[in-house]
This record gives C-alpha cells, sequence and structure tokens, in this order.
C-alpha cells in the first residue's frame, strides 16, 4: 500500500474510530520509533483505528493510546499482538496487529497492554505458517486414513506407496519444526497402520507385499532421525 494510500485511509478510519462506540485502551511499547498521532492501527493491511496520544512517561517507556473502529473490536484481544511497523516514506509508521486465539478474552476500554517487538510478531508469523504447513500435511494423512476403509488390501497399498512417495519428496521443503512434528506425530500412526495391513497380508500368505512400505517408512525414518 503506498503512503498515499495508506494515509487516506488512515484519516477515514481515524474519523470512525472517534466514534462513540469505538474501543479506546493505552498500548506500552520501550520506543516508538517516530510513531505519531494520527497514525494508523492495520490489520491485515486494512486500517482498524488510530493512535490517539504517544505519551514518554517518568518510568521511561510510551503509552500509546488507540482507537479501534467498533466492527474492528474482536481484533483486539489479549492473546493478540501490537507492534510498531514501517520505516520508510512509501512505508509510514504505525500500529499493525497480529489476532490471537480467536476465544481469548477481549481488551476493555482504558485497558493498558505490552506491546511487543517487531521481531516478536515476525516470530508469531512464522509460528502460524508452521502450524498451517503441519495442519495441512496432518489433514492429508487424516484423509488418507479414511480412504483406506473399505477398500482391498491391493489398494490399500498403492495409495500408501503413493503418498509416501510424496511425503519422501516433500522432506526436503519442510521446516525442522514440522519435520519434528512428523516424526513424533504423523510417522507413529502411519506405522501402526502398516503393520495392521502387514499382519492381515500374512495371514493370507502375502506377507510379501508389504516390503517396500516397510522400506519407505525406514527411509523416511533415517531422513527424521535426527529431529
Amino acid at each position: 500500500m503506498t503512503k498515499k494510500a495508506l494515509i487516506i485511509m488512515g484519516l477515514f478510519v481515524l474519523i470512525a474510530a472517534c466514534g462513540p462506540h469505538a474501543l479506546e485502551f493505552n498500548i506500552r511499547f520501550q520506543a516508538v520509533d517516530g510513531l505519531k498521532a494520527g497514525a494508523p492501527v492495520v490489520h491485515a493491511g486494512q486500517p482498524i483505528g488510530a493512535v490517539k496520544q504517544v505519551t514518554y512517561t517518568n518510568k521511561g517507556d510510551f503509552l500509546v493510546a488507540v482507537s479501534i473502529e467498533e466492527a474492528f473490536k474482536h481484533v483486539a484481544t489479549h492473546d493478540s499482538f501490537f507492534f510498531i511497523a514501517g520505516s520508510t516514506a512509501d512505508n509510514p509508521k504505525r500500529i499493525a496487529v497480529l489476532p490471537g486465539q480467536a476465544d481469548a478474552a477481549p481488551i476493555e476500554a482504558d485497558q493498558t497492554i505490552d506491546g511487543v517487538t517487531h521481531w516478536a510478531a515476525k516470530l508469531r508469523q512464522m509460528q502460524a505458517r508452521l502450524e498451517d504447513q503441519f495442519g495441512r500435511l496432518a489433514d492429508e494423512f487424516e484423509s488418507v486414513w479414511s480412504e483406506l476403509a473399505g477398500i482391498s488390501e491391493s489398494d490399500q497399498i498403492k495409495r500408501l506407496e503413493r503418498k509416501l512417495d510424496e511425503m519422501i519428496a516433500r522432506l526436503g521443503t519442510l521446516s525442522d519444526a514440522v519435520k519434528q512434528k512428523l516424526k513424533t506425530d504423523i510417522l507413529p500412526k502411519l506405522e501402526r497402520q502398516v503393520e495392521e495391513l502387514r499382519k492381515k497380508l500374512e495371514s493370507m500368505g502375502r506377507g510379501k507385499e508389504i516390503a517396500p512400505l516397510e522400506k519407505k517408512i525406514q527411509r523416511i525414518s533415517e531422513e527424521l532421525r535426527v529431529y
């Protein structure tokens, strides 16, 4: 978003945020890096409120009074991260918000909360991406477990082989944190599934058919051993 567009949108939100139903509270920062009254409060690139006042306290920190537009009060919770962003002429200073858990306690009027640094906010964003990456991976395997029900043993082997081949191909793209979760949460369940299939095939005199799956799982296990 350009500086001009951000300023124009910020002015509209500042007017709305000063309405009778706006949520007003304070954010404590150790440094404000040039943040001034009138700067927008932004969520997902969209202004949702404005800075009303920046005060230096006798404790050596800053209290930033903000007003959040009524329609966006749900973003302001005690699990949300408020941090100062922007550092160039085309990217002016503002307060950005990273929402937390949806069921977190809302911030009440006139409360004072602690802001976080830009790096702390980046860390949360990284954590959210990792959780999303692992969530999608877990969902994929939950779908596989559902697909295996009611199909023949031969088709189960084919489905699992395809999914294991996909996993092996993607291992290099996964973060260390996701690999750790894969090792502790998904792989054990996969091993149990293959073990049950092996026992069933052995009872039918077809135990050798499971060997390719076991080799692929062993390869994945070795890749994840350091995590």
